[in-house]
């Protein structure tokens, strides 16, 4: 018995990593893309993507996590790693919320190529709102308090589609359940002989 469990677990690591890094288009209707993807850590994703030339703006969920992320990512940005900022995001003519604990940095592709990136997460509270009024919106003004970046207007064409494929994803998509507590992990199990 142990060791069909740990040849399951086994197969099952190798699967999500065999996946890791491939996009599944959910939606894609005007401006807005909705997809899902097992990122390089081998965690599940589920995310909404919208961009124009060097810019763009992506909504993510993590599975296992209670957080939505908000990425904003710029070519021409260099921001120093950890650079704490306020960032504020407005749906049409109603302010959804400051963060005033976003993080800036730079990301690094896999092409080599550079970007600066800005990361706010809404807690569990805030994303049932911020959902709703994404999906419903025309225009979405990011503004950046404090920094001398104009706002951005994002359209929010196809924003309903992506936030519907989006939800769906999310409850769909559960984080891997594990038969062990806190404190041990899966890299101290013994590993699986042929």
């Amino acid at each position: 018995m142990k060791k069909l469990l740990m040849t399951t677990v086994a197969a099952m690591v190798l699967a999500t990593a065999a996946n890791a890094g491939e996009i599944t288009t959910l939606s894609r209707t005007g401006f807005w893309t909705a997809y899902q993807m097992v990122n390089k850590d081998g965690i599940p994703v589920c995310g909404m993507r919208a961009g124009e030339s060097g810019r763009s703006v992506y909504v993510k969920w993590f599975a296992g996590y209670s957080t939505v992320t908000v990425q904003l990512f710029k070519d021409s940005w260099r921001i120093p790693e950890d650079t704490k900022l306020s960032l504020s995001v407005t749906f049409d003519h109603d302010h959804f919320g400051t963060a005033d604990d976003a993080t800036g940095g730079m990301f690094r592709y896999d092409n080599g190529n550079v970007s600066g990136t800005v990361d706010a997460n809404l807690g569990a509270d805030q994303i049932g709102k911020f959902v709703e009024q994404f999906a419903h919106a025309d225009k979405m003004l990011i503004g950046f308090p404090g920094g001398n970046e104009p706002a951005w207007n994002v359209d929010m064409t196809g924003s309903r589609d992506a936030a519907n494929a989006f939800v769906a994803c999310m409850q769909r998509t559960r984080a891997p359940t594990q038969p062990f507590g806190q404190g041990q992990s899966a890299s101290t199990l013994p590993r699986p002989t042929q």
